[in-house]
């Protein structure tokens, strides 16, 4: 199965980085394989620049499209708001997971 891995990016990137990274690892655990946009995107986007972000978003519209379900960790911001919302309305199971 394809996951989707939404968690906080917004912030102390490097520490919700290192999140992503631990979720992934728990992802492939189970034998799945993750998608963490904010992990890759961000070695050549900038999330602090307006379009940069607009940009990722929609990109990860098309992530989640392909993905089999999302995996939501932790609390929720802005952007993981608008990709459970996407996710949801287009049938996307959501499970939501124990923080690291």
């Amino acid at each position: 199965m394809v996951v989707y891995v939404c968690s906080k990016l917004r912030g102390n990137i490097e520490e919700y980085q290192e999140k992503a990274r631990q979720y992934c690892k728990q992802v492939v655990a189970e034998n799945n394989i993750p998608i963490a946009p904010h992990i890759y995107f961000t070695q050549f986007m900038d999330d602090n620049n307006v379009e940069d972000r607009i940009k990722a978003l929609e990109m990860n519209k098309t992530l989640i499209t392909i993905c089999d379900c999302l995996y939501v960790y932790g609390e929720k911001s802005s952007g993981m708001k608008y990709e459970i919302d996407f996710a949801a309305s287009i049938g996307k199971p959501i499970y939501y997971k124990d923080e690291i």
